[in-house]
C-alpha cells in the first residue's frame, strides 16, 4: 500500500503541473492571435513594433493576462537597451506556441528586411483560426467515440434489466 501511495503521490502531482501548463500554453496561443490583431492596428497606425509592443503591454492586460507577462519581459529587455531582435527572442522563446513563434519570426523580418507587417499578421491570424477549428473538429469527433463506450457501459445493462428482468 504504501508503494501505491508514493507512486500515487508522485503521478498525480506531476500530471496536474502538465495538464495546466498544457492548458496555458493553449490560452496563451489564443491570446497571440489578439496580440497579432492589436499589433496589426497599432503599426497601422504609424507606431514602431516597439511602441506598439509597449502600449500594448499597457493597454491590453485585461485581454491577455498569461501572455502580457512575456510582453513585459520583452519590453524590459528592449528598455535596458539590447537588440530589438534580441527583445523578439526572449517573447518567443516557447516553441511550443505557434502563433506567438511566428508572429516573432515575422517581426524579427520586418526590422531586418523593412517589410510591410499587416499581411503576414493576417496570414498568422487566419492559420491559427484555421488551426483552431481543426482542433475543435477533433475534439467533437471523439467526443462520438467516448459516448458509445459510456453507453454500452451504463445503458446496456440497465436496457437488459429492464427488458430481461420481465423475461426471467
Amino acid at each position: 500500500m504504501a508503494v501505491i501511495a508514493l507512486l500515487v503521490a508522485f503521478y498525480l502531482p506531476r500530471r496536474g503541473i502538465r495538464s495546466a501548463g498544457s492548458a496555458a500554453e493553449k490560452h496563451q496561443n489564443r491570446e497571440a492571435i489578439e496580440l497579432c490583431h492589436m499589433t496589426r492596428m497599432l503599426m497601422e497606425a504609424g507606431l514602431s513594433p516597439e511602441r506598439s509592443l509597449k502600449l500594448v503591454s499597457h493597454q491590453a492586460r485585461d485581454l491577455m493576462p498569461l501572455l502580457i507577462h512575456r510582453v513585459d519581459r520583452s519590453n524590459r529587455v528592449m528598455e535596458s537597451g539590447a537588440d530589438r531582435t534580441a527583445a523578439f527572442e526572449e517573447l518567443g522563446r516557447n516553441r511550443n506556441l505557434t502563433v506567438l513563434r511566428s508572429y516573432v519570426a515575422l517581426m524579427k523580418q520586418s526590422g531586418t528586411l523593412g517589410s510591410k507587417v499587416a499581411g503576414g499578421l493576417d496570414q498568422i491570424v487566419e492559420e491559427a483560426q484555421h488551426q483552431e477549428r481543426s482542433k475543435l473538429k477533433e475534439e467533437t469527433n471523439k467526443i462520438g467515440a467516448r459516448m458509445t463506450i459510456i453507453m454500452m457501459l451504463f445503458m446496456l445493462p440497465s436496457l437488459f434489466m429492464l427488458i430481461g428482468g420481465p423475461a426471467v
